[in-house]
């Protein structure tokens, strides 16, 4: 049988939360079509896993840009395939004056009074991000001007290294599940989300060993190390670590879908 795209000899992480296997992917189109021994030999170091799903991103600013393209670089590098926008279902700029109406303009931001990368600060939210149900996200807006927040460029990478080898309080299996199809199944997103057969090949591989982030608040531009592959409806966006700039693979998915 002919197919578009093999990966062999991965470690496979389905997202579900169920331990990892030893096998090889196949897809055709956007879909998978096998998945299971397709003749491989020795397994990899390699983590074969379900593109990330960014369940609370402001991608509505970057996607208005005619150079979204190249301003996505940063979030298909750290493994997210999916990003979730409009999440009150109107764009930035009517909700921003919808909200400004309803509060008669009288609207206030609160900011927490630490300093950045506070190590006292993250260690509160640790019990969050490992809580069942709590999954990591951006939720941020990056701009062409100014110095970006650095989970544009290690939101997934940041959650998964440290939750899993800095502080390992976390297996692999349930870290991967909380950016997969924990964020799929919140946001009722069908066919994504876990690696099986008839789902869309929305995949990331990684190198667990490798994974790590050098970004921080002063410096935040910094890819992280250990994302070799993603994959975005079954063409790679990105190969052993080059991303393919003018490979548009992505697609708009509606709740309707």
């Amino acid at each position: 049988m002919q197919y578009d795209l093999i990966i062999r000899n991965g470690t496979i992480i389905d997202g579900s939360g169920r331990k990892r296997y030893q096998g090889d992917i196949a897809v055709r189109g956007a879909v998978i079509e096998e998945i299971g021994n397709l003749n491989s030999a020795e397994s990899t170091r390699e983590i074969v896993c379900p593109g990330f799903i960014d369940i609370h991103s402001h991608v509505d600013f970057a996607i208005a840009d005619r150079h979204h393209a190249a301003r996505l670089e940063p979030l298909i590098r750290q493994g997210i395939t999916t990003m979730i926008g409009g999440a009150q279902g109107k764009g930035p700029f009517d909700a921003l004056c919808d909200l400004l109406l309803e509060e008669n303009g009288q609207v206030m931001v609160f900011h927490t009074p630490l300093a950045p990368d506070d190590p006292f600060a993250f260690r509160s939210m640790w019990a969050g991000f490992t809580h069942p149900m709590a999954v990591p996200a951006t939720d941020t807006i990056l701009r062409p001007i100014g110095r970006p927040a650095h989970v544009f460029y290690d939101c997934f990478p940041r959650f998964i290294a440290f939750f899993t080898k800095e502080k390992p309080l976390l297996s692999l299996e349930e870290a991967v599940r909380k950016c997969t199809s924990l964020p799929a199944a919140l946001m009722r997103l069908k066919h994504r989300g876990t690696l099986q057969k008839g789902h869309f090949a929305d995949i990331t591989v990684f190198d667990h060993a490798a994974l790590k982030t050098t970004a921080t608040f002063h410096s935040p531009a910094v890819f992280p190390s250990g994302i070799e592959h993603v994959i975005i409806n079954g063409r790679p966006v990105l190969a052993a670590g080059e991303l393919k700039k003018d490979m548009m693979a992505g697609t708009v998915i509606r709740r309707t879908d």
